[in-house]
């Protein structure tokens, strides 16, 4: 492998992240900037790109995600659900387990604990916007069945951090 494949990956291999920001509604695609696809990308090591997700974080339906930061990229947590077809999944925390790249993340869980036909994907990006910490995703909702017209949804959630206030009480002064 040459020099040229690999510059000519590296450019793909952007083009393909600028392309998949833009879907997620992260970025207008036209106001991308060009000079971007011409960096070098520097190599970091796990610890020094691994941004701390640990905690509670809710969306803007009242879903929440519960994430434990694991050993070399693995997540760990719960998804609670606010709103489903099947009514038992709605307050049911169900276990998921994943994986973080950075400020990437993807994670993967089945709704059966709740009777649900449903399996979730989900990817996301942590990001800092007006100065809070929001985890952009996506997810493919499949139904189990035949692969019909609305046998397979996708939707965009933006997840806040909860941010838990520590109690003075017990502090004598």
């Amino acid at each position: 492998m040459g020099q040229d494949d690999i510059v000519c990956g590296q450019f793909l291999y952007r083009v393909i992240a600028v392309l998949g920001i833009a879907m997620m509604g992260m970025v207008n695609f036209a106001e991308a900037e060009p000079a971007m696809m011409n960096q070098v990308v520097k190599k970091q090591t796990f610890a020094e790109s691994k941004p701390d997700l640990e905690g509670k974080w809710v969306n803007q339906r009242g879903s929440s995600l519960s994430i434990q930061n694991g050993s070399e990229g693995v997540l760990k947590g719960t998804f609670t659900t606010a709103v489903a077809k099947t009514k038992n999944c709605i307050g049911l925390p169900v276990s998921f387990t994943g994986a973080q790249n950075g400020n990437a993340i993807a994670f993967s869980f089945s709704m059966a604990p709740g009777g649900s036909p449903v399996v979730i994907a989900t990817t996301g990006l942590l990001v800092q916007e007006k100065g809070m910490e929001q985890l952009k995703t996506f997810s493919s909702i499949q139904y189990q069945g035949k692969d019909e017209w609305n046998s397979r949804v996708v939707c965009n959630d933006v997840y806040k951090r909860v941010v838990v206030k520590k109690s003075n009480k017990g502090n004598k002064k």
